[in-house]
């Protein structure tokens, strides 16, 4: 009895030197780019040039035919006082991973500009990677990295004097698989910017827009992210129906040469512009009235203590009694699915569970809704994206995943909303939404609700070890069963002990 400390010492001992060992040979896998990085920032400053596409950047002749087209002309008759360039995986997990404690894509662009300022010339901060390659490689999800590129618009728009190029080669090969292709392009914030009385420009200080990913005001973005998003719907399902929304907004701000957004947004798209005569990339999809989009996958086995989970009630509240149609869009049980990512492997039989639960809860609540959970080996993010835009109504909760779909929704928009202040507050991801509030709460079809009985990944696993799945069901299913809240007397940790009084 009295070895089990030592046993306990020994056995932290070791775990510390293998977390120490693998962060160490991930720092030396990474070395070459952080270096380049810093040298300065992956480019060699060329004074007054333009730039010119490298034919070993396209991946077909559609890419090039239509985006060469467009911007080698523009680009290369722009003199750059400098050039930035950003390549590969491992330099954008390092633009992320720093952008939630810090901003380092602005501090780059500050840096350029404040060496660019006796010039009077722009810069162009050039970034290209794989988007098959990032969504394989890196262990930040597309929600996250949707997060990044936005907040680094919105800085680069502030700023003012400075283009961003963001590409991937596979854009084209992977526009019906992946989010990120549909967030390609060209955002000519110095050479091409939006007027100065749009409130993305006039309302967006250089402070608030370098700030970190929980400060940053890309809600004022609202309008593009719409734009893209819907875009993306379009392309991925066509128009559902003759009446169906998406059908009157496609007909003004896609398929009418005098009132559509591309000289709005002043942007060029990697992708080619959707025409009313293309065919979509899913044809034959049915899809649902209402879409929920539950947030599985890691979230059952991780030590996260802000991402987690809110009631089913929360749900369900929130849908149109005589719902006709119910899809629920999670991860897939399936390891072997098309896109299921190494961090979700392995816990499919969990969230088999507590999925059935919904569908279960579901049907108790809404009888003749037919109910059904989009998550097979086919299903891809686009086409799951597609869904929740589509929807007359969609629900999402807390996740980067989810939020973006949801604000461009053609239907109404429940998004749980994030806490501000407070121990948890700190990891809780889509502050945005309030900080940007200007721009979102105007939009009345979206809604930021409260869900205060909520439970953070890192309790949940707690209570599937202790307690196991049936309690795990019975705190999603029952309204009044507690949560991830403060219990503890310590003033310094609010959040330190479970509020769980059944484990």
């Amino acid at each position: 009895m009295k070895r089990r400390p030592v046993v306990r010492c020994i056995a932290m001992a070791v775990a510390v030197v293998t977390v120490g060992i693998h962060f160490l040979l991930r720092g030396i896998l990474f070395l070459p780019n952080i270096a380049n990085l810093r040298r300065p920032y992956g480019t060699a400053a060329i004074s007054g040039v333009g730039y010119h596409f490298n034919d070993s950047e396209f991946a077909s002749n559609a890419y090039k035919d239509h985006f060469r087209s467009r911007l080698d002309s523009l680009l290369s008759a722009t003199n750059y006082t400098e050039i930035i360039t950003w390549q590969g995986v491992g330099q954008m997990d390092h633009f992320l991973s720093s952008f939630w404690s810090g901003n380092y894509g602005c501090d780059v662009l500050r840096t350029s500009l404040g060496r660019s300022e006796t010039k009077q010339g722009p810069i162009l901060l050039n970034i290209s990677f794989g988007c098959d390659d990032l969504f394989r490689q890196s262990h930040l999800g597309s929600g996250n990295f949707l997060t990044g590129l936005y907040g680094l618009r919105i800085a680069a728009r502030a700023l003012g004097n400075a283009d961003l190029l963001i590409t991937c080669p596979d854009a084209i090969d992977q526009k019906s698989q992946l989010l990120l292709p549909h967030v390609m392009g060209f955002f000519p914030e110095a050479t091409h910017p939006v007027p100065a009385h749009d409130p993305s420009r006039r309302s967006v200080s250089v402070s608030k827009a370098c700030s970190n990913a929980n400060f940053s005001p890309m809600g004022y973005l609202l309008n593009e992210m719409q734009h893209e998003w819907r875009t993306m719907a379009i392309r991925m399902v066509g128009i559902p129906y003759p009446d169906h929304p998406s059908g009157a907004w496609a007909r003004i701000h896609l398929w009418n040469t005098t009132t559509n957004d591309s000289t709005k947004y002043r942007s060029i798209r990697q992708l080619p512009v959707v025409e009313s005569t293309d065919v979509p990339l899913y044809p034959s999809v049915e899809l649902d009235e209402s879409v929920i989009h539950f947030r599985c996958g890691d979230l059952m086995a991780s030590n996260h203590p802000g991402f987690g989970f809110m009631k089913f009630h929360d749900y369900a509240r929130h849908l149109f009694v005589n719902t006709s149609s119910i899809g629920i869009v999670t991860q897939s049980f399936n390891a072997n699915a098309t896109q299921q990512r190494n961090i979700d492997s392995g816990k499919g039989e969990r969230c088999r569970l507590v999925v059935d639960a919904l569908v279960d809860f579901l049907q108790e609540r809404f009888p003749e809704a037919r109910i059904r959970v989009h998550n097979d080996i086919r299903e891809t993010m686009a086409l799951t994206y597609a869904r929740i835009v589509m929807a007359h109504q969609s629900v999402v909760a807390i996740s980067t995943f989810g939020v973006f779909a949801a604000v461009a929704s053609f239907g109404t928009a429940y998004i749980r909303k994030p806490e501000t202040t407070g121990f948890l507050a700190r990891k809780l991801p889509n502050k945005w939404l309030v900080y940007g509030a200007g721009y979102i709460t105007n939009d009345t079809s979206i809604h930021l609700f409260d869900a205060p009985l909520r439970i953070n990944a890192k309790d949940i696993r707690l209570l599937w070890k202790q307690r196991g799945g049936d309690a795990v069901v019975e705190w999603f299913r029952n309204e009044t069963l507690g949560g991830s809240y403060p219990c503890s007397t310590d003033p310094r940790i609010e959040h330190r002990k479970l509020c769980l009084p059944y484990i």
